[in-house]
């Protein structure tokens, strides 16, 4: 988002906060290929991409707030819905008069899918989510929150024939395992002249990820891997709606318990070595909060003043929340009845993630448990100007600029970890430094457009650029450094019920790193995960071609007098277009045969071939509400 890393996004739902918020995410950062958010659960939603509210922590690039619908107060409602790739149920009504839920559970099949498309793996998911709220009586309600999700990928060893893409994936790709959940208490009590919110939740994800030499479960794990990660938090907040400005203050804990234990062959300072441990780690962790604000001269200029700090218990340094200062502030003028004016300047803060924390050496120390170990900070401007002159049109541009400091650098390659979480795994269990700079800067630019009942569209289109220091000092563009990012989105409602929409993407080329060939092509560093070790010295000196991609709808809904019917059509990369990846390397020639170096035995001769992915995913859909 903006530039930034993946794991600089937070996620709330109803006031909790679910650290895991896709299906195969990557431990440490964030990724993942589907959301585990049913769509029908959401009310409404705000996000923002600068001046994030005192009272949402951990955020340097974006704050996605999900609030959810109650159940249906008149009846028991269902909906199902079969796809390509899952099938899914969902349930709301009411309990009685004074509470309601919502609850839905979706299996997939889309290892069924990947199976029939011949590719080497086959990722299967379940998820589940509920909502139960009751009100008391005018001044107190409760909701019990829950959402969760399981992931399992295996290898597809059945290949018949695999080519050389599909070999080299089957080579180094682990097994992976994942389940996690957030559940929670939300209570509210309003009073004349403020409203509290209590906030009490537990989260945890367990990963897992093991691979044996060339897929062969008789022989030992060349890897192994697996961790749980628990967090059980609770947050006060308090808004006073009697006072001259709105004001809004409160405090949090958490706490939370890390588990890992390792057993795997790694590439430090180019080297191999075997890095084994087991580890636990507990932390605590405390936020004090506010926000004030208010509006001047008829409402046309709105101001917000917010400040955010925390501490924990990892370090004599983190432990001082005054060390840990967060401020921001935002104004927002309305100069004409169409056009806006916004800026907002704040400092954001990031703790540093458990896997990190809790890393350990083979001397079964926490080698990241320095006094030297910071949060890391985002320095934040933004000014945008906003064109509005009808509930048909909004328009708004929007420039910023983000200066990172005490980014984690890692010590055996020398990047920083902001560049780092594309794949599956986890990022960050290794030796840092948190001397990482870093900056982000660009433009965005956002347009809707919605003249009627029956046409949609929108517009987004991002300009930036992204960098960040490596341990001498020296700016790299981030592999997030795509500079452009633009999509189109349209839908039209015909006659009789028929809907088509369509969704165009383009996305600037990708910085990759060349590999380091005379390390990868040891027999040893080889074996050690079957693919190449990249040339740090080097990183992200090249740059992919640009890619986009066009996906394409159409629904039909047919309704009777107790119930609904909706097929659908959906073809995703409808022009079946090539998107190039960076190139990959093997060390077995086209039949399948090891090349060995001639004049070396310790060395395998590496080849390279060239990498692409995309492909025509058509999907037919059936959804039943009753």
């Amino acid at each position: 988002m903006r530039g930034g890393g993946p794991a600089e996004n937070v996620f709330y739902l109803d006031e909790i906060e679910i650290p895991v918020i896709n299906h195969f995410s990557t431990q440490g950062a964030s990724g993942g290929v589907v959301g585990i958010v049913n769509p029908d659960f959401v009310r409404d939603m705000d996000f923002y991409t600068g001046a994030y509210p005192a009272n949402r922590a951990n955020a340097l690039s974006s704050v996605m707030d999900i609030k959810q619908k109650d159940g249906s107060r008149d009846r028991v409602h269902t909906k199902l819905s079969v796809g390509a790739s899952d099938a899914a149920l969902t349930l709301d009504g009411p309990i009685n008069d004074k509470s309601s839920f919502i609850v839905s559970a979706r299996q997939s099949y889309l290892q069924l899918l990947f199976k029939g498309l011949k590719l080497p793996f086959l990722p299967n998911y379940n998820d589940f989510q509920a909502k139960y709220k009751i009100r008391f009586n005018d001044k107190n309600e409760l909701s019990l929150i829950g959402i969760g999700a399981i992931d399992n990928m295996r290898l597809n060893t059945d290949l018949k024939n695999p080519d050389e893409s599909q070999r080299y994936i089957l080579a180094y790709l682990p097994v992976y395992k994942q389940w996690n959940y957030a559940i929670g208490a939300v209570y509210k009590h309003y009073s004349d002249s403020f409203f509290d919110t209590w906030v009490l939740s537990r989260n945890m994800l367990r990963n897992q990820n093991y691979k044996y030499f060339d897929n062969d479960e008789s022989q030992p794990r060349v890897s192994d891997y697996a961790s749980d990660e628990t967090e059980n938090k609770l947050r006060f907040e308090r808004n006073f709606t009697r006072l001259p400005f709105k004001m809004l203050a409160g405090a949090g804990m958490n706490y939370a318990r890390y588990t890992n234990e390792t057993s795997r062959r790694v590439v430090v300072n180019d080297a191999l070595e075997m890095l084994k441990y087991n580890t636990t780690l507990k932390n605590i962790n405390y936020q004090f909060f506010t926000q004030l604000s208010d509006t001047y001269f008829d409402n046309a200029l709105s101001a917000s003043f917010g400040v955010y700090l925390e501490g924990n218990n990892f370090t004599d340094y983190m432990a001082n929340p005054l060390h840990q200062i967060s401020p921001r502030a935002s104004l927002a003028y309305q100069f004409h009845d169409a056009w806006s004016l916004n800026a907002n300047v704040g400092r954001y803060l990031k703790r540093p993630a458990y896997i990190t924390m809790g890393f350990k050496d083979n001397n079964d120390q926490f080698v990241n448990q320095r006094e030297d170990m910071r949060y890391t900070f985002s320095d934040q401007l933004v000014i945008g100007l906003g064109y509005d002159p009808s509930s048909k049109l909004n328009v708004t541009l929007e420039g910023f600029y983000k200066k990172y400091g005490n980014y984690s650098v890692s010590v055996s390659n020398g990047i920083s970890l902001a560049s780092i979480g594309t794949e599956y795994g986890q990022v960050g269990d290794e030796a840092v430094r948190t001397i990482g700079k870093g900056k982000a800067y660009g433009a965005e630019l956002y347009a809707r457009y919605n003249p009627g009942e029956r046409f949609r569209a929108s517009l987004t289109y991002t300009l930036f650029w992204s960098e960040f220091t490596d341990a001498r000092g020296n700016y790299i563009p981030s592999s997030w450094d795509t500079r452009h990012l633009l999509n189109v989105l349209a839908s039209y409602t015909f006659g009789k019920n028929w809907n088509v929409a369509a969704r165009w993407r383009f996305i600037g080329g990708a910085p990759y790193t060349p590999i380091n060939e005379l390390l990868s092509s040891q027999k040893a560093v080889w074996d050690a995960s079957q693919r190449p070790v990249l040339d740090y010295g080097r990183y992200n000196s090249l740059r992919l071609a640009n890619a986009h991609q066009l996906d394409v709808r159409i629904d039909k809904e047919f309704y009777f007098s107790k119930w609904a019917f909706n097929v659908y059509i959906d073809v995703q990369n409808a022009y079946n277009f090539q998107s190039e990846n960076a190139p990959n390397y093997t060390n077995l020639d086209a039949e399948g045969n090891v090349l060995m170096d001639e004049n070396d035995a310790s060395r395998y001769t590496l080849r390279a071939f060239k990498s692409f992915s995309g492909t025509v995913l058509p999907t037919v859909g059936v959804i039943v509400k009753f």
